[in-house]
């Protein structure tokens, strides 16, 4: 028996392997470039205010293009073309930022080694690039480098912000499609596969760059970032192409399955014609209602977490004298970590009964990870705090898709997935990098990290809360289940002559 399942464990499934292999290639993408992605901008000559209202704003291309994208794809079914466009775009504008930063980058900071301590720099070159901040709190809204790196972020964020939207999408349906069962979360663990291997690639590359005074070292992270985008665009078509083998038997059944389900707990709209009803009014009906309204706020806070990790995980360690190399490992390692408990998530959602349930674990995790992360003195000790990222990434990631899966119209899949999506990597990511550009650069990586820490335990409380009411409820109704019982035996007893 044992025998039989590691044989189980272990064979390929030729259905799903684009999606592993577009899995570990896209999310990898956010692995290569997005952890070293401010130190870069600061080498660029941008201070840490600037570099964290740069990543957090750029995202509002991702914001407003993922819902777009995702009602475009759903109602043409593009995929492909979408998915082509996406990645040769992200080459141009992300992975061409290290040759934008020859022209307009500060010739004292952009180079390879950096500087030690980045100073304040008062030569104006004829470029009209403006003098580097007085201040490292302070934004200045007229520099040509600033506003040229903020445009191209914001406008590359709607196509590089956009490519997980699309893999899940063509990952759930793929999923649908079969006539047998698959799991998403063993699909999804690729991506932390991809994200582990993108971020210890760019962070090794990183530190060997070659000494060059053009630009810094953290060009070698857009090097990756490259490679990885030219591996999708070969892959991608491959997980939109459909399957003869296993498709058709279950196809006609997706729409079936989503109408009678027991297990949605979406309310559904009544009186409304699923086949007759447009797929805006789906999506509205969808949006309006009270748990998908506390869900995306969820999702929200969840990713002004992750955005956090993300974003300034690689400057507290700085602070704490942290290599980049290690900063490369621990993201690696959190990631293989995480990568691994995604094979799993779908059996603990089942074992914490609920959705909801391991929801609050994940916001829970954070709490443990950024109060703790908030106050170590020693740069090692962020590995182990760091690898709760399995329930806080893993276990949330999964829940959000599944819930996504399990409580829409398999018709406009793409268009909320899109919407989850944009709502936890652009509206929470934009949160935490626009606020915690401001807190660490005022009060240092210590304090942004414990303020994000009392978020983490605030809304797990509104978790907690929310959670106790639905088991009230439930018990409610069972006991009003339970005495309608009663009465109705009641009255079909027989009279006794």
């Amino acid at each position: 028996m044992a025998g039989k399942r590691l044989k189980e464990l272990f064979k390929v499934d030729m259905y799903m392997l684009p999606a592993k292999i577009c899995f570990f290639l896209t999310v990898g993408i956010d692995g290569t470039f997005k952890p070293y992605m401010v130190p870069f901008l600061v080498g660029v000559g941008l201070n840490k205010a600037e570099a964290g209202l740069v990543m957090g704003l750029r995202l509002l291309g991702m914001t407003f293009a993922g819902p777009l994208w995702g009602f475009i794809t759903d109602k043409r079914q593009n995929h492909v073309f979408i998915v082509i466009l996406m990645t040769i775009m992200s080459l141009v504008l992300v992975g061409g930022q290290p040759l934008l930063s020859l022209v307009i980058g500060d010739k004292s900071t952009n180079t390879c080694p950096a500087p030690v301590v980045i100073e304040t720099k008062v030569n104006v070159t004829n470029s009209g690039i403006s003098p580097t901040n007085q201040s490292d709190s302070s934004i200045d809204f007229r520099s040509t480098r600033f506003l040229v790196l903020l445009f191209i972020n914001i406008f590359a964020s709607a196509f590089d912000g956009c490519l997980i939207s699309m893999m899940d999408a063509g990952v759930v349906k793929r999923i649908l499609k079969s006539s047998k069962k698959k799991n998403f979360g063993r699909n999804r663990m690729f991506g932390a596969f991809g994200f582990s291997v993108g971020s210890i690639l760019s962070g090794s590359l990183s530190d060997v760059f070659p000494y060059t005074d053009k630009v810094n070292c953290f060009a070698g992270a857009f090097v990756v970032l490259s490679l990885y985008l030219i591996g999708l665009a070969i892959a991608s078509p491959f997980l939109f192409r459909e399957s003869t083998e296993e498709n058709e038997a279950a196809e006609p059944s997706e729409l079936e399955t989503f109408k009678e389900s027991k297990s949605n707990t979406i309310e559904k709209v009544p009186e409304v014609d699923l086949d007759e009803t447009p797929l805006k009014e789906i999506v509205f009906q969808t949006l309006k209602k009270f748990e998908m309204i506390l869900f995306l706020l969820t999702v929200f806070v969840l990713g002004t977490l992750q955005g956090i990790y993300i974003g300034f995980t690689a400057l507290r360690m700085e602070e704490l004298d942290g290599s980049t190399t290690l900063v490369g490992i621990t993201f690696g390692v959190v990631a293989f970590c995480t990568s691994l408990f995604m094979f799993l998530a779908a059996k603990l959602i089942k074992l914490l009964r609920g959705p909801w349930n391991a929801l609050c674990l994940a916001c829970l995790s954070y709490v443990v990870r950024f109060l703790s992360f908030a106050f170590i003195s020693n740069p090692w000790f962020s590995i182990p705090i760091h690898i709760l990222e399995t329930l806080g990434f893993g276990l949330g990631l999964v829940t959000q898709v599944l819930y996504i899966k399990r409580n829409t119209d398999p018709r406009i899949h793409t268009t909320m997935l899109s919407i989850m999506n944009t709502t936890f990597f652009g509206v929470g990511f934009i949160a935490a990098n626009i606020v915690g550009g401001q807190v660490f650069s005022r009060y240092g990586g210590q304090a942004t990290f414990k303020y994000f820490g009392l978020l983490a335990t605030a809304w797990s409380i509104v978790l907690l809360v929310v959670i106790f009411i639905k088991l009230c409820n439930q018990q409610k109704d069972k006991n009003t289940n339970l005495t309608t019982k009663k009465n109705n035996d009641e009255t079909e007893m027989p009279t006794q002559a």
